[in-house]
């Protein structure tokens, strides 16, 4: 696998974001990621190219992308930036070139027992027994539907 600088900058600085806000995931606009290159790697380059270094990043297993909507008032959606977040690939690839990474960013890469929860899940049934939550107690003593008819209101 050949990567140019450029693209292990840009890595660099979405690792950079991740641990410098202590989530899992970063949401920079690529203008941010722009300015930051810049900044801080001295590398000029512009914003088609950086967009096709997050896809081959994304394409090597390095990231991965998740795309965000907002909805405004009047109802119309619009785009936020995506979501960013390292992989186990690119966490390792990170190490390989003598980048520190901090505990809790390998600890949460690389546990044993990942869920998945990128969506909320609620338990529906918190009983241990999902059909004693769907079972409830008879009120009256109808037998059939013809005896609830018969009955005067």
């Amino acid at each position: 696998m050949k990567i140019q600088r450029s693209k292990i900058s840009v890595l660099i600085v979405i690792f950079k974001l991740i641990e410098k806000y202590h989530r899992s995931y970063c949401w920079p606009t690529r203008l941010r990621i722009k300015k930051l290159l810049l900044k801080y790697h001295d590398i000029d380059i512009s914003i088609y190219a950086i967009d096709k270094h997050l896809k081959s990043l994304n394409d090597f297993n390095l990231i991965k992308s998740f795309r965000r909507f907002g909805q405004r008032d009047d109802g119309t959606l619009f785009l936020k930036p995506s979501n960013r977040q390292l992989t186990k690939k690119g966490v390792a690839f990170l190490i390989s070139l003598g980048v520190k990474i901090s505990k809790w960013l390998l600890d949460f890469v690389f546990q044993k027992n990942k869920i998945r929860r990128r969506f909320s899940q609620k338990k529906l049934f918190p009983s241990p027994d999902p059909k004693k939550v769907l079972r409830r107690s008879r009120i009256s003593d109808f037998s059939t539907i013809g005896d609830i008819l018969k009955t005067p209101v």
